[in-house]
C-alpha cells in the first residue's frame, strides 16, 4: 500500500470531505484510496508589548491519502509527491 502525508490549514478541511463527506466518498469511489484527516495544533509563543507573552495558535490538519497500487490510486499518490 502507497500513501502519502501533508498538511494543510484547517480552514480548508471541509473542502477535501465536501458536504456530508462526498467529496471523501468520492476519492475512495473512483480513485480507491482512503482519505484520513488528523488535527494538528501548534502553539508558540510570542513576545507582545511590555513583558507579557502571547499565545499564536497555528492550526494545521495533517491529510493521509492511501491506497493499493492501482491504476487510479497511483496516479493520483505520485502525482501529490
Amino acid at each position: 500500500m502507497q500513501s502519502i502525508d501533508f498538511d494543510i490549514d484547517r480552514e480548508f478541511v471541509g473542502r477535501i470531505v465536501g458536504a456530508h463527506g462526498t467529496g471523501v466518498n468520492k476519492l475512495r469511489d473512483q480513485l480507491g484510496v482512503k482519505v484520513d484527516l488528523s488535527d494538528d495544533t501548534e502553539e508558540k509563543e510570542k513576545e507582545g508589548s511590555g513583558s507579557k507573552k502571547r499565545k499564536a495558535v497555528h492550526q494545521k490538519s495533517k491529510v493521509t491519502v492511501s491506497g493499493t497500487p492501482t491504476s487510479r490510486s497511483s496516479y493520483l499518490l505520485n502525482h501529490w509527491e
